[in-house]
């Protein structure tokens, strides 16, 4: 109960208790050795986690330089005003910061969640860029084939940045919440969305904050 780690009954042998001596060096030995690679393990972990940090903080902050030269092209294709992107990052933390004062929510909703769907929000339609023109560029309502295809940029947006995501796995979280907001953004909670007619909970809580009102 004091903490003894062994102990001798008398009458004592001198053999015994120099082994036993022995014993408790090496013992002693062996945990100082722990303590130290305990704590270069925690050292190289602690650098690791910096690393990865800088990292996605990289991918946003080059994702968001990207993302404020598409408008130049999106304007011209769409007529949409090239302020969309910073509405909708604008909305999407809004929701996100809202939802987290939630019982329901508050366990799964923390500040680096936030930050995140934040930043990867101006990425939710990356995929329109493959469409071709005439369908980014209509002004009345789309045919059911046409309709097809504009609904393909959601796989289309996840697909490359899955691609990307498979040569840079640095930034995990940045792109896998990129991926989940540019495949899911069209979810509906009744299941009448699309790609995947996911229902309710099974929508990933990262696209609920970035979903946005189109004729599609």
């Amino acid at each position: 109960m004091a903490g003894a780690d062994d102990y001798l009954t008398k009458p004592l042998s001198l053999v015994q208790l120099k082994s036993r001596i022995h014993t408790a060096l090496r013992l002693k030995d062996a945990q100082d050795h722990s303590d130290v690679l305990n704590r270069h393990l925690l050292k190289i972990n602690a650098e690791i986690e910096q690393n990865l940090s800088a990292r996605d903080t990289t991918w946003s902050t080059r994702a968001m330089r990207w993302c404020w030269r598409w408008p130049s092209w999106w304007n011209n294709a769409t007529r949409r005003p090239a302020l969309i992107w910073a509405r909708v990052q604008r909305y999407g933390r809004l929701l996100a910061e809202q939802a987290a004062a939630l019982p329901g929510f508050a366990a799964q909703i923390d500040r680096n969640f936030i930050e995140m769907v934040e930043c990867c929000a101006p990425l939710h339609d990356i995929g329109k860029v493959a469409l071709p023109d005439h369908i980014l560029m209509k002004p009345g309502q789309l045919t059911p084939e046409e309709r097809v295809q504009m609904q393909a940029h959601t796989t289309i947006g996840a697909n490359t940045l899955m691609e990307v995501a498979s040569q840079h796995g640095g930034a995990v979280a940045f792109l896998q919440t990129a991926i989940e907001i540019a495949r899911h953004h069209h979810e509906r909670f009744d299941g009448k969305g699309y790609p995947d007619r996911l229902v309710g909970n099974a929508i990933p809580l990262s696209r609920a904050h970035c979903r946005h009102r189109r004729r599609v």
